[in-house]
């Protein structure tokens, strides 16, 4: 999908000097079964598409920037994003930063206070507006960089200001940020109606669905602003040090077809070497079929979703049914032919 080289042999030094760190305190739980295709026919060694674990963070582990799209209430995803972490951390010898979508720019200073001990976790959720899913689904990479000493960058524009936008105008809200303010938004956003603005359109229900054009138009702005600060926060890092690598947390669809957030990044930073990763919840493993949009990302993994195996344990029930009928009907059969005889 983009123009990048997997290296074998830096991902076979990465992988040897894995094989060689320290052992982990606290192996972050993930048994969660996967399927990993790399949608990027060069990434794969076979035409399945199939990638092992090993080679699938190899690669992670050579780019520069690393995109993870989630469905924001999906826990094995999530569970997968914090195995990512750890794998990625250790190899790169905690040398790398985590940036997310969930926090925003002007809780930074409280974001930073308490991964360094600064402040307790009550005085630290009290002050920086965490989504609601935090504790289940985000909780536990904050505490995994808390303990390693790993970098947080809180990326996203502050939320009354995407929403000023959708409200009135773009314009309106750059004019009204204050000093102090600046630094929260992105210095510049485009919002020019390319493929980014079909998907949008049609995530939100094409143009059947009542909304108005000039409507349609400030809402797209407003997500506009809210990819170029995400993209912009990245790149910050980047500038501060190239040899830093970032795994960027985010909705699937600020980094699906490498639009939204990444194309603002590469905008920025042409040469970074950037993996786009998405994360699909299945109910099965059965009849899956990643090659139906390769353009969808370079990997795209199968997570056991919300129905996982459900299927297995409506079969197993209504075997356990038709066998407790059987039993009782050749009980009754016996009872009768006992009162016969």
């Amino acid at each position: 999908m983009h123009t990048r080289l997997f290296l074998p042999a830096i991902a076979a030094l990465l992988a040897a000097q894995a094989m060689t760190s320290p052992a982990r305190a606290d192996q972050p739980a993930g048994d969660d079964p996967l399927r990993i295709y790399a949608l990027d026919e060069e990434r794969s060694l076979f035409d399945s598409g199939i990638v092992s674990w090993e080679r699938f963070i190899s690669d992670l582990a050579a780019a520069d920037v690393v995109f993870l799209g989630e469905y924001h209430d999906d826990d094995a995803s999530h569970r997968v994003q914090l195995r990512v972490l750890d794998e990625l951390a250790w190899r790169h010898d905690m040398q790398l930063s985590l940036a997310m979508e969930q926090f925003e720019r002007d809780v930074q200073q409280v974001l930073d206070a308490y991964l360094r001990g600064e402040i307790d976790e009550e005085a630290f959720l009290a002050d920086s507006r965490p989504w609601p899913n935090y504790p289940e689904h985000y909780r536990p990479l904050i505490e995994y960089c808390r303990e390693y000493g790993i970098p947080v960058r809180a990326g996203n524009i502050p939320r009354r200001f995407a929403s000023k936008v959708a409200k009135s105008s773009l314009p309106e809200m750059y004019g009204e940020l204050t000093e102090e303010e600046r630094p929260w938004v992105a210095g510049a956003t485009v919002n020019e109606h390319n493929a980014y603005y079909d998907n949008f359109v049609n995530a939100m229900g094409g143009h059947g669905s009542g909304m108005s054009d000039e409507t349609f138009a400030k809402f797209y702005e407003a997500q506009c602003i809210k990819d170029d600060t995400m993209a912009e926060s990245i790149a910050m890092i980047r500038d501060a040090g190239p040899d830093r690598p970032v795994l960027h947390v985010n909705g699937s669809f600020h980094s699906d077809y490498g639009l939204g957030t990444v194309e603002r990044l590469i905008q920025r930073r042409p040469a970074d070497n950037v993996v786009v990763v998405a994360l699909r919840p299945v109910d099965s493993f059965t009849g899956l079929m990643p090659f139906e949009d390769r353009e969808l990302a370079d990997y795209i993994v199968y997570v056991p979703g919300p129905q996982w195996g459900m299927w297995k344990k409506e079969t197993m029930a209504r075997e356990a049914a038709a066998a407790e009928a059987a039993a009782a009907e050749e009980a009754a059969a016996e009872e009768a032919m006992s009162n016969e005889e």
